[in-house]
């Protein structure tokens, strides 16, 4: 972490943006000591100030998506599963220097460092947990939401244990404010997870990046070139047999260790999934694809993605079938992810006028198998 300095070399700008923030994290109960920075890119700041997070989304950020997501993350249902937001005043988000902040206890972080502690089985079973949760449409909102005249599900009733509330933790009564949370009006359904758009994004950074090594870069061009069309699309329509589609369900949309978090004391210290920014709905084998186009690309040894894996599946997860191929639902996504990846090196290492170095070079060799073969591995 670095210290902020507010100097002549901070723009005016990010000067405006740095003191909104810190405001923002005094709203949320942060003590009154100077930011550090955690993540600085061009589109995202994110500064810790004591124990808060604070976080400005890029300017484009769709910011009644966001606030879908940030309910999500508020209520019982992902109890456990996502860090939840802290309230800035009495709103889930505020919006100043014209970008939308959050807010957010600091957690502890994987430590880059320490590859052999990696939590690879806690992360599959977050996810795993992630996508058993009811989704917009699912009967068991409607039910927590009924309309006008019919009661709320019963004890003993065989959806409520789909809630898993934390011990203490009732389900909400007729008239609670979480209701029409958990159940939005029409037009308030969960967004699309943001994985598939992800790659495009990926794609446009590469297009309008200064990158020198143009081979790299075609070959990363060709790889996506050679995507099915519809991989964007919902799961039946993205060049997989119908017997292997995948449901659609509650999706992180940018899964990676990164994404991880410790939280704090009173929660036992148990790892938290962060960065609700692409939750939604979607096909799950999106949140496998990195680990998956890690190990395809022979970045990720072959026994900690059998670790990742069996750990998914012994969690119940229905991304991959239980039994059998995982390849048949994960194929797409992973080659996908694979071509994001290297074309987000290029561009780092154009911004940082460097040599392509040898994760970056795994990765545009995975695209070039891409571009030439039916797999990546």
């Amino acid at each position: 972490m670095t210290r902020v300095r507010i100097d002549r070399e901070t723009t005016s700008s990010t000067a405006e943006l740095i003191e909104v923030m810190t405001a923002a994290a005094a709203r949320a109960g942060a003590a009154a000591v100077p930011p550090t920075v955690l993540t600085e890119r061009a589109d995202v700041l994110v500064l810790r100030v004591g124990a808060v997070v604070v976080k400005a989304h890029p300017a484009e950020t769709d910011a009644a998506a966001l606030l879908s997501r940030l309910r999500l993350a508020s209520t019982p249902l992902t109890h456990g599963i996502l860090l939840p937001p802290l309230p800035i005043g009495d709103a889930l988000h505020t919006h100043a220097a014209g970008r939308t902040i959050t807010a957010w206890r600091y957690g502890e972080p994987v430590d880059p460092d320490d590859p052999d502690a990696a939590p690879w089985e806690a992360a599959a079973t977050l996810l795993a947990r992630l996508h058993a949760l009811p989704r917009a449409g699912d009967p068991l909102l409607a039910r927590l939401h009924p309309p006008p005249g019919h009661d709320l599900p019963e004890a003993g009733d065989p959806l409520l244990p789909r809630l898993h509330p934390p011990p203490g933790h009732d389900l909400p009564e007729a008239g609670d404010p979480l209701l029409p949370r958990l159940h939005p009006p029409p037009g308030h359904d969960l967004p699309e997870a943001g994985g598939p758009a992800r790659v495009h994004r990926a794609m446009r950074r590469l297009r309008e990046a200064e990158v020198t090594d143009r081979a790299a870069e075609t070959v990363v061009c060709q790889a996506f070139a050679v995507l099915p069309e519809s991989f964007a699309a919902a799961p039946e329509s993205a060049g997989l047999p119908e017997s292997a589609a995948p449901r659609r369900t509650l999706v992180h949309g940018d899964f990676h260790l990164g994404q991880l978090v410790r939280a704090d004391r009173a929660d036992a210290g148990r790892w938290r999934l962060i960065d609700i920014d692409d939750l939604g709905s979607g096909d799950p084998a999106w949140d496998l694809a990195r680990p998956a186009a890690l190990f395809a690309a022979g970045i990720l040894e072959p026994v900690t993605w059998l670790r990742f894996l069996d750990a998914y599946r012994a969690a119940g997860g229905v991304a991959v079938p239980r039994e059998g191929d995982e390849w048949i639902a994960l194929d797409t996504p992973a080659r996908a992810v694979a071509v994001q990846a290297a074309a987000l090196a290029l561009v780092a290492a154009a911004r940082e006028k460097r040599e392509l170095d040898d994760l970056d070079t795994a990765l545009v060799d995975a695209c070039r198998r891409i571009a030439t073969a039916s797999v990546i591995s």
